[in-house]
């Protein structure tokens, strides 16, 4: 198995940064991944963004994601919610989480998908709260359950962000 995994892009549009993640995606085909799993924070600073504000960086990240030939499986960042907490006061989003869910064409934040002889779980532990920290990652027992079932073999590979740091964890 060939597998790429690209994290913390924080796509935007300063600082050049659409060319770099232009040259990453090159990067990325010439390893001839059978899949990538991008991790979290795809853009930046979408947590207190509002949607206009954010649409800019999500633009110059789907040019990195869609340059990549390969398929792509992203796991949800605190940055990439949008306007959960926006900043200026203008109220927060119904459903931080659904400009991402567009973007990358999913149902639901968290999932299960089996590939190249192993069932893969990606979940989504950021709660946003009202405290100072504006968020913390729980594990909910749900997003195992309903994704541990089927699967190919008897290998999974778990992938989650923590508060503190992004975190993987491969068994059998």
């Amino acid at each position: 198995m060939r597998l790429v995994f690209h994290t913390d892009i924080h796509a935007r549009t300063e600082w050049d940064t659409p060319h770099a993640m232009a040259r990453a995606a090159v990067a990325i085909n010439a390893q001839k991944p059978d899949l990538v799993l991008a991790g979290v924070d795809l853009i930046t600073d979408g947590f207190q963004s509002r949607a206009a504000e954010a649409a800019p960086r999500w633009a110059a990240y789907m040019q990195m994601h869609q340059a990549i030939r390969a398929d792509i499986f992203p796991a949800l960042g605190n940055h990439d919610l949008v306007a959960a907490r926006p900043q200026g006061g203008t109220p927060a989003a119904e459903n931080p989480r659904s400009i991402y869910l567009s973007y990358m064409g999913l149902e639901r934040t968290y999932y299960a998908f089996d590939a190249v002889g192993y069932h893969f779980i990606v979940l989504d532990p950021i709660q946003i709260t009202q405290d100072e920290y504006r968020y913390h990652g729980i594990i909910r027992p749900e997003q195992l359950e309903r994704n541990s079932s089927g699967g190919m073999g008897s290998a999974a590979f778990v992938a989650y962000l923590s508060v503190l740091c992004n975190t993987a964890y491969t068994g059998t």
